[in-house]
């Protein structure tokens, strides 16, 4: 997998120029149907990954938030899971917690995971069996086991709407991030301790 993993960290790095680029254009960006951000530099970004990683591995399958699916994927044995931009509602405001998103999983488990933030210049790295890097420099979750003292990543929208206001007497402090798998990544980093949502997610 180390074929799989180098390509996927080159890609990721070439898509994050590409939104360096349009960071902030809210004139770029549009509403879907269920209210959330599409920005043109979702679609670039999932262009861009697409080609990319198709041409180095074209029979792997392909799922993306902004790809049609297709039950295809199903009968592959590895499959790529994408997020073009997580976090585009930050990223068209021109808040730098928005990371791209590049999961290989195989047979439904994953193995390799990779998340850049191009604004930050973080690249979060991660191989099954292989432990989880940050800018190539290893990376631990915390070992906190006082929830009253656990430093929490929680929605920003989430937070904003008041859900998780129940939830405050419990932990040390919550503070509101953008990106769901950006917020996965600062705890597999130990910058907090944890992170939940209050809403389904997707695969990616």
């Amino acid at each position: 997998m180390k074929k799989e993993l180098s390509t996927a960290i080159d890609v990721i790095r070439e898509a994050g120029l590409l939104t360096t680029e349009l960071l902030g254009n809210r004139a770029k960006s549009s509403q879907k149907s269920n209210g959330d951000i599409l920005s043109e530099a979702d679609i670039l970004v999932n262009k861009l990954l697409k080609v990319k990683l198709n041409n180095a591995f074209p029979d792997y399958g392909w799922l993306s938030e902004e790809t049609m699916d297709s039950t295809e994927r199903l009968n592959k044995k590895y499959v790529w899971i994408i997020d073009p931009i997580d976090g585009t509602r930050e990223f068209v405001e021109g808040i730098p917690e928005y990371v791209i998103c590049i999961a290989l999983v195989e047979n439904g488990i994953p193995i390799i995971g990779v998340q850049y933030n191009p604004t930050l210049d973080q690249l979060f790295a991660g191989i099954q069996n292989g432990g989880a890097f940050l800018n190539g420099k290893r990376i631990f979750c915390s070992d906190c086991r006082d929830l009253s003292k656990a430093s929490v990543a929680v929605s920003r929208s989430e937070n904003q709407k008041g859900k998780t206001k129940i939830y405050r007497p419990i932990f040390g402090k919550l503070t509101p991030v953008g990106s769901v798998a950006y917020k996965l990544a600062l705890v597999a980093s130990g910058n907090y301790d944890i992170n939940f949502s209050v809403q389904p997610k997707n695969e990616w």
